[in-house]
């Protein structure tokens, strides 16, 4: 905007030279046109600003949504949505790193609908080793986000990107141990990524492995609850079934007492 309104300016100088204005009204047009010029850049600059709070709130809210859900299925689903939706991603994978193998949990494809279903049906587990030269192997055991561009035929895991698409591989590691690998893939025309799109990718993932440390606590919160739930229902019944049983030997005694007054003093009588 500032180098067009500048060639603009030259234009109407020469225009003006060649007309013969005087230097009196070519000062005026100018500070009109400048004026002009910095109204409108701080139009844009204010709903630039605007945009980006928006985007920014946006955002922080979708993050509170990551940390606070418990339940790991329901997470994951979360994180292709957020991939695609909020952060702008055609397509989304994460992976959960279990056993040596790459399993996917989630997909989405914002422009095909049931891509991601297909993926998820067929089931497939991909090995993965630290000896591995593969970039999800670099990028899982080497805690760094690796961004490219897709060429033709490239194969990320069991996955094919588009020729000429950028994609990103994101490790989900907490405390240094690789739990998942989150895949990204964008549209063909948008640019590669840069260190805004890589910075925000990097908060997105450490959100996101916290949040997944969260639910294996909670889900073994949630075991030995069960756990000691079984085990004070066990002693509640053990202590029923011992007041009965004493109960049984009273009564029974009692009774027995009772019996033998009875007859005694039948015999007496």
């Amino acid at each position: 905007f500032q180098v067009g309104s500048e060639i603009a300016w030259k234009w109407i100088k020469r225009a003006w030279d060649e007309v013969g204005y005087t230097p009196e009204d070519k000062l005026r047009a100018a500070e009109i046109v400048w004026d002009s010029y910095f109204r409108a850049a701080n139009t844009l600059a204010r709903e630039f600003v605007r945009q980006r709070q928006e985007t920014a709130k946006e955002y922080n809210s979708f993050l509170d949504r990551v940390r606070v859900t418990q339940d790991r299925r329901a997470l994951l689903r979360l994180v292709v949505e957020g991939a695609c939706d909020v952060l702008g991603y055609r397509r989304a994978v994460v992976f959960i790193f279990e056993h040596d193998l790459l399993i996917p949990q989630a997909a989405k494809d914002r422009m095909e609908p049931f891509w991601g279903e297909r993926i998820l049906e067929e089931r497939r587990q991909y090995p993965l080793t630290p000896m591995s030269d593969s970039p999800e192997a670099r990028a899982m055991f080497g805690a760094h986000i690796i961004a490219e561009r897709a060429k033709g035929g490239e194969r990320i895991a069991f996955l094919t990107p588009e020729p000429g698409a950028p994609y990103a591989l994101v490790p989900l590691n907490t405390t240094g141990t690789p739990r998942g690998l989150l895949y990204l893939e964008g549209e063909i025309r948008q640019g590669s990524l840069g260190e805004r799109e890589l910075e925000t990718l990097a908060s997105y993932a450490e959100t996101v492995s916290m949040a997944l440390e969260n639910t294996q606590l909670y889900r073994e919160v949630m075991a030995k609850r069960r756990v000691m739930d079984h085990l004070m229902t066990r002693v509640n019944t053990a202590h029923e079934e011992e007041r009965a049983r004493i109960a049984r030997e009273l009564h029974d005694s009692v009774a027995q007492s009772l019996l033998k007054i009875i007859y005694a003093a039948g015999f007496a009588l």
